[in-house]
C-alpha cells in the first residue's frame, strides 16, 4: 500500500520525536527567532527558544543566566541539565540549534529513523583545533540521542 506524502510526514512525526532547543538572544528575537518560529520550528514535536527575556511571545525556556556570549557554555550546560531532568523520556532526539539555522525536519526525521534513540549518538561537526581533544561545533546545530 502506498502512503501519500502527508501520511509519510505524519508517520515520521509520530515515529521520530524531536525536541528542538533553539538558542537566541534578546536582540535577535525580532530579527531571527520569529522567523524560525514561523517556519521550521513548528515541525518539531516540541520546541523552545532559550532566552531569559520575559517579553518573548514565543515558547521559551528561561535558564536564569544573563544573555552574554561569555555565558554561552554555561547556558548550554544548563540546557542539557534541564533536558535530562524534564524531557529525556519524552523525546527520541534533541536538536540544539541557533536562531540563524534552518532545518527540513521531515528530512532530518527520515535520516534519524534507523537509529535507536536509546543508544548514544551525536550528529554534528567536531572541530579539532583550539581544544586538545576537540569540541562539537554548535554553529550549524547538532542532534543528540536520548
Amino acid at each position: 500500500m502506498f502512503l501519500g506524502t502527508t501520511q509519510v510526514i505524519d508517520t515520521l512525526f509520530d515515529s521520530v520525536k524531536i525536541l528542538c532547543l533553539i538558542n537566541t538572544f534578546e536582540k535577535q528575537i525580532e530579527k531571527r527567532a520569529i522567523h524560525v518560529n514561523a517556519t521550521w520550528a513548528k515541525r518539531c514535536n516540541k520546541y523552545l527558544f532559550l532566552s531569559y527575556n520575559e517579553n518573548i511571545t514565543l515558547p521559551y525556556l528561561d535558564l536564569g543566566l544573563p544573555e552574554r556570549r561569555s555565558n554561552l557554555w554555561s547556558k548550554i550546560r544548563a540546557l542539557f541539565r534541564w533536558t535530562l531532568e524534564n524531557e529525556i523520556d519524552n523525546f527520541d532526539f534533541f536538536l540544539k540549534a541557533d536562531d540563524d539555522s534552518y532545518f527540513i525536519m521531515e528530512n532530518l526525521r527520515f535520516m534519524l529513523l534507523p537509529y535507536n534513540p536509546d543508544e548514544a549518538y551525536y550528529f554534528g561537526s567536531r572541530f579539532k583545533y583550539i581544544v586538545k581533544h576537540g569540541y562539537m561545533s554548535g554553529g550549524a546545530g547538532y542532534i543528540l540521542s536520548r
